[in-house]
């Protein structure tokens, strides 16, 4: 079977089902069914249907040949604990109530975890969700922390720009803040980095092109008007652009294209106005030597 050539990466969707089925419905209608998605993590958590997500996930990979998720942080923690009983101190500060939740487990905090009764609460809701969704347990294991595609490398949060890319760790990929995103040197990985984990800083929630990444997490989990985005690459015309999901109030769940160039921050020399990019200018050339 052939490969798809529109790749699209969708920003953590931190339990929003609602956001994630509409983004979906949307970019298969403008798109088809030729397509590939790669999940950039982060499907639990915070949000109300942590659940509801992975299941919808593992449908498009069962659809879509070549999909993939990448494991970002709050989905290792939720690894963490289906698979070795192991609980991570910040997951109950960061969403894992809500996770819980979404399975069918109410009320287990980080309090109630200090009493015995809510200790064997979590340990019974460890053992019905690994019976109960196997699929979404096998999902977390297999999942990849990167996948380089053409100029790309796409990854959960970032990566050293100090490594090379079969050298970056787990933390690099589903950690690392500083040193990536304030990286203002030249590109020597040889990839432009996609990413999400860090919310863009932009008051308009757009996903973010830079010289050496693409940000592409727009706040999805801070709150119920907060909107989830999905980058699409055509690689055969090397092309972007993006379309993003959003709940108005009152009015339902809206999804509308975005145009690439209204997500470049600062120059982009290898975008131009139309969202065509030139996978020649994305890197530094070796410099000559010059004869002697």
């Amino acid at each position: 079977m052939s490969v798809a050539h529109k790749l699209v990466a969708i920003g953590d969707v931190h339990g929003r089902a609602d956001l994630l089925a509409a983004l979906l419905a949307a970019v298969r209608a403008e798109h088809g069914n030729e397509i590939r998605f790669i999940f950039l993590g982060d499907l639990c958590d915070r949000g109300p249907s942590s659940a509801a997500c992975y299941d919808m996930v593992l449908e498009v990979l069962e659809a879509h040949d070549g999909s993939a998720m990448l494991r970002g942080n709050h989905d290792e923690w939720l690894l963490w604990f289906l698979d070795e009983g192991k609980i991570d101190p910040m997951w109950f500060q960061y969403g894992a109530t809500t996770t819980l939740a979404s399975y069918g487990f109410e009320d287990i905090t980080q309090d109630r975890l200090k009493t015995e009764d809510g200790r064997k609460a979590l340990g019974r809701a460890r053992h019905e969700i690994r019976s109960n969704f196997p699929g979404h347990l096998q999902m977390l294991k297999s999942s990849p922390l990167m996948l380089t595609e053409g100029p790309f490398a796409l990854v959960h949060a970032g990566v050293d720009y100090k490594k090379p890319l079969d050298q970056q760790d787990r933390v690099d990929l589903q950690w690392r803040i500083k040193g990536f995103v304030d990286y203002t040197g030249e590109n020597t990985l040889g990839a432009i980095v996609i990413h999400g984990h860090l919310t863009v800083g932009n008051k308009l929630y757009y996903p973010e092109i830079r010289a050496n990444r693409i940000a592409v997490d727009t706040g999805a989990a801070m709150g119920p008007y907060f909107p989830l985005s999905a980058l699409v690459i055509d690689l055969d015309r090397q092309h972007l652009s993006f379309m993003r999901a959003w709940a108005k109030e009152n009015q339902g769940i809206e999804v509308r294209p975005i145009e690439a160039i209204d997500c470049a921050i600062g120059r982009v020399p290898w975008l131009d106005a139309d969202g065509f990019y030139d996978a020649d200018l994305m890197f530094p050339r070796p410099r000559k030597r010059s004869a002697r």
